[in-house]
């Protein structure tokens, strides 16, 4: 924090019940303390406050810990809905709240919501418009590329999305055609073309970008069938190197390049990370879970088990999570009955999977 701030921030009163915004911010000495007034702006640079005294006030964003606003009905009728995993009200709340926010950088919180919800719905087209916006909006905070709603796994894409990835592979920054370019390489008539794409983008003067789209052309070769073991040990050491809020996508492509090598125990540990650290992508979190169950079925079964009701109980609107029953009820497991202990033939407590931060 800048000495100006400093010192700003000094002669602030503490925070009150009657404050509108409440900033924490990270002091120099390492502790925290509050601001209050109203917050102007808010980006990837700089908080600007307007304090009770009038006076307009800049902290570096790096200094803020959290905002604590007042949010509409619409925003917080959105956030409850999603704690209840009711999807569709979710969106609908969330989208109306967009439409009544005045505050940009409220407005960017919501967009960011919504690509989750988008995604929860299998909505990808909608959850890449909302993300182009978002990033436009800001593009300076990379660190939103963990955001970008591109495909990492082995499925597919849908007609609605082919659609709407032609759209973005042509669009005029690279943050869209990257998006496109990551959901063709899923279709195998549009792959090569995708590639060309992504080459182009490896050589981009963002860091983040570029390493990107250097992973989908290493997914590319994955899905052709042509990954080494050699370069999905290189693809690990470049997640490694990746800003953590980017890698739990490309992780994904880990355990899906894992299973094809033979690697079960590499391909489960990297499955589960998706669930633990992913809070963008429902779908591809409960798949992770399916998955991670599916291999650990054959060796540990009440492992899977455990695995494939995590995916139930916090995944239920995903199809992942209707493949996890039927494989609970072919072994005879409700997915919401506790393993007996005397199932557990190890005596071990049972590992729950950590949720991931909540989003929206």
């Amino acid at each position: 924090m800048s000495r100006v701030a400093a010192l700003a921030l000094a002669l602030l009163p503490l925070a009150t019940a009657a404050a509108e915004d409440v900033v924490t911010l990270r002091t120099e000495d390492g502790g925290r303390r509050d601001a209050v007034g109203e917050v102007i702006a808010y980006d990837s640079r700089l908080l600007s406050l307007r304090a009770p005294t009038g006076a307009l006030l800049d902290f570096p964003a790096a200094d803020v810990v959290k905002v604590t606003t007042p949010r509409l009905p619409g925003h917080l009728a959105g956030l409850r809905a999603w704690a209840e995993r009711d999807v569709i009200a979710t969106r609908q709340n969330l989208a109306a709240a967009l439409e009544e926010e005045p505050r940009e950088w409220v407005r960017r919180e919501i967009l960011a919501a919504l690509v989750t919800a988008d995604l929860a719905a299998a909505d990808r087209p909608s959850a890449g418009g909302r993300f182009l916006a978002l990033f436009r909006s800001d593009p300076a905070a990379t660190d939103r590329l963990g955001l970008l709603p591109v495909p990492w796994g082995d499925r597919p894409p849908r007609g609605e999305e082919l659609a709407a990835a032609n759209r973005w592979v042509n669009g005029p920054d690279e943050a869209e055609q990257l998006l496109g370019a990551g959901v063709l390489v899923g279709s195998p008539s549009r792959r090569a073309g995708a590639v060309e794409t992504l080459q182009r983008l490896s050589r981009s003067g963002s860091n983040e970008i570029a390493e990107l789209a250097r992973l989908q052309r290493w997914r590319a070769k994955v899905l052709d069938g042509e990954g080494t073991a050699a370069e999905l040990d290189a693809a690990r050491r470049r997640i490694d190197d990746l800003p953590e809020p980017l890698r739990a996508g490309p992780t994904f492509t880990l355990g899906v390049a894992a299973v094809a090598a033979g690697r079960n125990d590499e391909a489960i540990a990297a499955f589960l990370w998706t669930p633990i650290a992913d809070p963008v992508d429902p779908i591809r979190a409960a798949d992770g879970l399916l998955r991670a169950g599916d291999l650990l079925r054959a060796g540990d079964p009440l492992a899977a088990i455990r695995l494939w009701r995590e995916c139930v109980a916090r995944f239920p609107f995903a199809e992942a999570a209707e493949d996890a029953r039927r494989r609970l009820d072919e072994l005879g497991a409700a997915p919401d009955k506790p393993l007996e202990p005397a199932d557990d033939a190890s005596g071990e407590a049972a590992t729950a999977v950590p949720a991931a931060a909540d989003s929206p």
